[in-house]
């Protein structure tokens, strides 16, 4: 007991403060039972240093009382797990620096750990959540380091996964800020920020972020379709991040019906289920091989035997693309190289002077630019191959996403 004695010598400690000097990632409440045991052994049971602890006053006070606001802030906003973090004045931590330092305690649990756990477990009982250290879906912050101390709530954002089909030509996939503001609203726009139409995120978003009652969405595609181009087959992954949502638990399946009923014969959803951040990320980073249907016109120089040795001359090819054309003003000029998996003829009708192809190549490929050549910068091209004089893509579909997700 020499340590302990000469410690409430010096210092008045509360008893969580002193029985934390002494215990190794022990609970609050054994904290302050060792304290009260330890203040028994040294004879200064009966004296009562709350309020005037060297180490904690008055910080314990301060988030005592910041903890009775947080239900009533947190009313309306579901949560299952909370995690709470506190940030303190550096004048607290010096003050236990330098008792730690006087008496060599090497074992003991910090003040910043111990008042944020204590905080993390009276909460989560009164708010009927449960502590989650890695993904909480709220996050409490105690700030006690100002000179008035504040609370913050952060709502960790809901993840999404699902599948859609675009079933109509002349939909882009994510919503494209105006040209004239540049997101800011003008006349063009009608103060939207965003140019007109409809996009395939704001048809799936806009509503999802009222369901979970969210402040804003954000929307991750496993690539993009041209604007012209079906998305058909399995369809192409995403993930919705809903960002400040007050409701989590909402019926997907109904979101479907309705989302699918609301736009019947332009875009269909499916597979919706909750996701994570890192299938987030994965959606983001991860290149799928893709197959395309496309049908395409050319001139009277093509024969249908020429067409017919295309799945061998094509397959295993690798392809020099540079920035197409009609991409440049918004795209750096630089060289692409993606390989060609496949090629077959699903169709050919000499007299009509059309073809249908199915083909499968590396995520990236420009594959209008690789049929129709884009004057010489993709190259081989199966222009150049057919030795067309002219060869053009009347429809492309995207027929299969060859991705990994369950």
């Amino acid at each position: 007991m020499e340590k302990p004695r000469a410690i409430l010598k010096r210092y008045r400690l509360c008893d969580a403060c002193l029985g934390r000097q002494f215990a190794h990632d022990a609970t609050p409440e054994q904290s302050v039972r060792l304290g009260r045991e330890i203040r028994r052994l040294v004879g200064q049971d009966n004296e009562s240093p709350e309020g005037e602890c060297f180490i904690c006053f008055p910080t314990r006070q301060q988030l005592s009382e910041l903890e009775e606001r947080v239900p009533q802030a947190m009313q309306g906003i579901e949560c299952d797990t909370i995690q709470v973090g506190v940030s303190m004045s550096d004048a607290v931590t010096r003050r236990e620096d330098e008792l730690r330092i006087r008496y060599s305690l090497l074992e003991g649990e910090s003040i910043r750990r111990e008042l944020s756990h204590r905080a993390g477990i009276r909460l989560a009982q009164r708010l009927g959540a449960k502590i989650d250290f890695e993904k909480p879906d709220v996050t409490l912050i105690f700030e006690l380091s100002g000179k008035a101390p504040k609370l913050e709530i952060q709502i960790n954002p809901i993840f999404i996964f699902g599948r859609y089909r675009k079933l109509e030509r002349g939909i882009t996939q994510t919503k494209r800020y105006c040209p004239s503001c540049r997101g800011k609203g003008c006349e063009t726009c009608s103060f939207t920020g965003y140019e007109p139409g409809e996009s395939i995120e704001f048809m799936i978003a806009r509503e999802m972020m009222k369901l979970f009652g969210g402040s804003d969405w954000k929307f991750h595609g496993a690539g993009r379709e041209d604007v012209d181009a079906r998305m058909l087959g399995n369809g192409r992954p995403f993930v919705i991040e809903i960002l400040n949502p007050t409701k989590r638990k909402r019926d997907l399946g109904e979101f479907e019906r309705e989302t699918n009923g609301r736009w019947q014969g332009r875009l269909e959803i499916f597979g919706l289920r909750h996701s994570t951040r890192r299938e987030m990320q994965h959606i983001k980073t991860k290149k799928f091989d893709k197959t395309y249907e496309l049908v395409i016109s050319f001139s009277d120089d093509v024969t249908e035997d020429a067409l017919r040795a295309l799945p061998e001359k094509v397959s295993g090819c690798e392809v020099r693309q540079q920035t197409p054309l009609r991409v440049l003003p918004r795209r750096k000029d630089t060289v692409r190289r993606r390989l060609i998996k496949g090629l077959q003829i699903l169709m050919v009708d000499i007299p009509a002077r059309k073809a249908q192809v199915r083909l499968r190549a590396e995520s990236g490929l420009y594959v209008k630019e690789f049929l129709a050549g884009d004057g010489g910068r993709t190259d081989p091209s199966v222009k150049g191959m057919l030795g067309a004089a002219n060869l053009e893509v009347e429809s492309l579909d995207v027929v299969s996403v060859h991705d990994d997700f369950q």
